[in-house]
Order: C-alpha cells, then sequence, then structure tokens
C-alpha cells in the first residue's frame, strides 16, 4: 500500500514522504503534465505542448527530456512509463514488488 504523498512544487522539487530531487525547469513541466493525470495514459502531444510550450520539439528532445526525467524520479519510487502508440503514464511503484501501484496483478514491465 502506497501511503507517501507525491507532491511536486513551484521550486521544481519533487516530494515523496520525507525524500525529494530537484528537477530542471523541462523536466518540471514534463513531469507536471503527467502527475496532473498520474496513473493514465497523457498522449504524446499532450506531453510535447507542455514540456515546450514556446517551440516545436523534437523526437529527440522528447527522448532526452524523458531519460533525465526518468533517471531523476528513479530513486523516489516513481515510474514513468511508455504506452507505445499512444503516450505515458507517471505512477508509484508498489513497495512489496515493484511493480506500478495502478497496475492490478503485478509482474508488468514498469519500463
Amino acid at each position: 500500500m502506497l501511503t507517501d504523498t507525491m507532491t511536486l512544487d513551484e521550486h521544481g522539487l519533487l516530494r515523496v514522504g520525507r525524500s525529494w530531487v530537484a528537477l530542471s525547469d523541462t523536466e518540471w513541466r514534463l513531469v507536471r503534465v503527467l502527475m496532473d493525470h498520474c496513473g493514465e495514459v497523457v498522449p504524446l502531444d499532450a506531453v510535447l505542448r507542455a514540456t515546450w510550450p514556446d517551440r516545436t520539439a523534437t523526437a529527440r528532445m522528447l527522448s532526452v527530456a524523458m531519460g533525465r526525467a526518468r533517471a531523476r524520479v528513479a530513486p523516489l519510487g516513481v515510474v514513468i512509463t511508455t504506452v507505445r502508440g499512444q503516450g505515458f503514464v507517471l505512477d508509484r511503484r508498489r513497495a512489496d514488488d515493484g511493480t506500478p501501484s495502478s497496475v492490478d496483478g503485478g509482474g508488468a514491465d514498469p519500463t
């Protein structure tokens, strides 16, 4: 069971319980849009618009930013999963088996 609250403040600090990580501006925008729909698929175009509102982003820009964001939030037990052809899901890992908290039955690959 997940009891720690996950919050993202205006200073770029993602907090889970007593632990935290500092996010860059790009990581903050990316994580913010995913947190707004935690456990739900966020379409690729919505992630791109939210992360780079003033410019057209390339696939490479998203790939780099997503890799950095995943690495930054992983120590907090937060996982960002790609849903092929759909978008991305941000979720918390369950302490018991490491699967995302929104996955029923366990055994799903969270990467």
